[in-house]
C-alpha cells in the first residue's frame, strides 16, 4: 500500500479495537490463537488498508454464534461509516438484516436484483431460486395468518416487536 512501517504499525493498532482486540494480541504466536482471534486479526488487516470496498465471503463461516453476531456488527458500524460492501453469503437471515440491495445467482445467471424486503415478499418467489425465506421472516409470515395487521417482511427482531404491536404502519398510512 506504500505505508512506512510505522505507518503500518500505527494503522494495524487502531483497527484491533474494530474487532475487538486489544494490542496484547499481537504478541502472541498465530499458532496460539483461535480461529475467532485469526479471524478477527485478519480483519483487522484488511481495516488497516482503509478500503473504500470490502468483500467478504462467507465472514462469519465456522465461527459460533456469539462470534457471528460480532462479525456481523462490525460489518454493520463499517456499512453506517459508509463503506461499500460485497457479502457473499448463504446466510439469508443475515444478508437480509445487513443487505440494502441482494444479487442471486443461480448456475452463474442473475436472476434477482432488489432489495431484501422485494426478495422474501409475497410477489417474488424466492423458493423457486431455491432461498430459504430468513426464520424471522416465516416466523411473521406464519403470524400473519392469524394477525393479518402484521408486517412479515422484517428482518430484525426489534422490528418484528414493533410489528406486533402497532401493525403494518405503511397498510394503515395507504388506507
Amino acid at each position: 500500500m506504500g505505508y512506512d512501517d510505522e505507518t503500518c504499525d500505527r494503522l494495524m493498532r487502531e483497527s484491533l479495537p474494530l474487532v475487538g482486540l486489544s494490542e496484547d494480541i499481537l504478541k502472541r504466536s498465530p499458532f496460539e490463537l483461535s480461529g475467532g482471534q485469526k479471524r478477527r486479526v485478519a480483519f483487522a488487516g484488511i481495516l488497516a488498508m482503509n478500503p473504500d470496498v470490502l468483500i467478504l465471503d462467507e465472514p462469519a463461516a465456522g465461527l459460533d454464534p456469539a462470534g457471528q453476531r460480532e462479525i456481523f456488527g462490525y460489518i454493520e458500524t463499517l456499512r453506517d461509516q459508509g463503506k461499500s460492501i460485497v457479502l457473499v453469503s448463504h446466510d439469508m437471515d443475515e444478508a437480509a438484516r445487513i443487505a440494502d440491495r441482494v444479487l442471486v445467482l443461480k448456475k452463474g445467471e442473475q436472476v434477482f436484483f432488489g432489495s431484501p424486503e422485494k426478495l422474501f415478499s409475497k410477489e417474488t418467489n424466492s423458493y423457486s431460486m431455491r432461498l430459504d425465506k430468513p426464520c424471522l421472516v416465516q416466523t411473521m409470515s406464519d403470524l400473519k395468518k392469524e394477525y393479518p395487521y402484521i408486517n412479515d417482511t422484517v428482518f430484525d427482531v426489534t422490528e418484528a416487536a414493533e410489528s406486533l404491536v402497532f401493525g403494518d404502519m405503511k397498510e394503515v398510512d395507504a388506507q
